[in-house]
């Protein structure tokens, strides 16, 4: 139930059931399985240990699992091997384990008063065990950043384990590389400098690298929607923030070009979802990206003073929350904003020295390292638990009458008659 509840379909129940699902876990705790019996145990428990990590991380949600509660042992699952070797269940469940990590030690409420040195030692250390992790896949397609890319893997089922690693690795990167960008100092130092510009560079590589691979994605009702949505959404208005603040950057026209390809995905979303996802409103984004993008280019080309833009564009110039280091070539008043990071540092001035244990204390993550895609698009979707809402049991009628009325869901050649 869990696994159907990832894709489109079951977007309404997914939370529900990992609850429910994370609840029957820890209850078997204790269980005494022997045999076959224990062997399905630890592979059930050890799939869903991989999903809920995943979802919850990229949904910005706490995660029902405490790692240091784990005494279920990795099983061993021939059947899960590829060709030379590459064991993607193993590669999962090492994956989720770092996104555990990050949570608690990173973006977890009981760290967020300490220092920024603190903050940037664990990301330091979150990107080693990271790029162990990438060098630990075959570079056969499986390995981001590698040799052989995955639209060149031909077996439809490798391919989509590919697209999944390329899709968790980026994300991570992309997520930890935004974080970094808020703790490290603001100095004329050379080695400041240096690493800012190598982060930026890092947010900027890893969020292209996520829209290139939409076009390999199976739009299907058994992706999983935070693959489908959450990181591409998320991907994408990181390089809308950055195309607003650096129009004339020399990646601008491809930067561009990606966010209508995210702008025709979500439209298909959309479509094939019938209207219960308004993917269509992301386009919008699109839209205003390129006008501005036009705008700046069809100033004065002559050194003369250029003419002011109109209103709706000079509130996208607002002071982001971080963006690419100034291009020197140009002397474009309106589009050289400097950001001043240091009121952006919450954490207290006392320096910490040495080096952190990334196992911190498990405390529940916050709710704002994801991306809410029903909260972005102000879409209410009903809770399915009266156990926590008895008073919204009468407005949340399950039947399938009031499901298909409240989100237009009809049988589509695409999902067939809905459930």
């Amino acid at each position: 139930m869990v696994i159907y509840s990832l894709g489109i379909a079951g977007i309404v129940l997914e939370h529900v059931l990992m609850s429910e699902a994370a609840r029957r876990a820890q209850n078997l705790a204790d269980a005494k399985f022997v045999g076959a019996a224990a062997d399905a145990f630890r592979r059930t428990f050890w799939v869903f240990y991989s999903l809920e990590k995943i979802n919850s991380f990229h949904h910005g949600r706490s995660s029902a699992i405490m790692d240091c509660d784990i005494s279920c042992s990795v099983p061993s699952t021939p059947e899960s091997f590829f060709s030379g070797g590459f064991d993607w269940f193993l590669c999962f469940i090492s994956h989720a384990r770092l996104l555990s990590r990050a949570n608690t030690s990173l973006f977890s409420v009981g760290v967020s008063d300490n220092p920024g040195e603190y903050h940037l030692d664990i990301i330091d250390q979150l990107l080693d065990e990271l790029e162990d992790w990438r060098n630990s896949l075959p570079d056969n397609g499986f390995r981001p950043g590698g040799w052989v890319k995955p639209h060149s893997i031909a077996e439809e089922q490798e391919r989509t384990v590919a697209l999944v690693t390329h899709f968790l690795y980026y994300s991570f990167l992309l997520t930890i590389s935004r974080m970094a960008l808020r703790y490290l100092p603001v100095s004329e130092d050379s080695s400041d400098c240096s690493r800012r510009d190598e982060t930026l560079n890092t947010v900027e590589h890893s969020a292209r690298s996520l829209l290139e691979l939409i076009s390999i994605m199976d739009m299907s009702p058994y992706t999983p929607m935070w693959m489908m949505a959450t990181i591409p959404i998320m991907a994408f208005f990181v390089l809308f923030d950055l195309v607003i603040h650096n129009p004339r950057q020399i990646h601008t026209a491809t930067n561009l070009a990606l966010l209508d390809v995210v702008k025709g995905h979500c439209s298909r979303m959309e479509m094939i979802s019938n209207g219960a996802i308004p993917g269509s409103m992301v386009g919008e984004f699109s839209q205003i990206a390129r006008s501005y993008v036009n705008e700046v280019n069809g100033r004065s080309p002559t050194g003369l003073t250029p003419h002011l833009p109109s209103e709706a564009f000079q509130a996208l110039s607002t002071q982001p929350q971080w963006s690419l280091p100034q291009q020197p070539d140009y002397d474009v008043a309106s589009t050289d904003i400097h950001t001043d990071f240091s009121t952006m540092n919450l954490a207290p001035s006392s320096a910490m020295t040495g080096r952190m244990d990334i196992e911190g204390s498990a405390v529940a993550p916050s709710p704002l390292i994801g991306t809410d895609v029903m909260n972005l698009f102000e879409c209410w979707l009903p809770d399915l638990d009266p156990m926590f809402f008895h008073g919204m049991s009468t407005q949340n009628n399950m039947n399938q009458s009031t499901a298909q009325h409240e989100f237009g869901i009809s049988p589509d050649p695409l999902y067939g008659n809905p459930s």
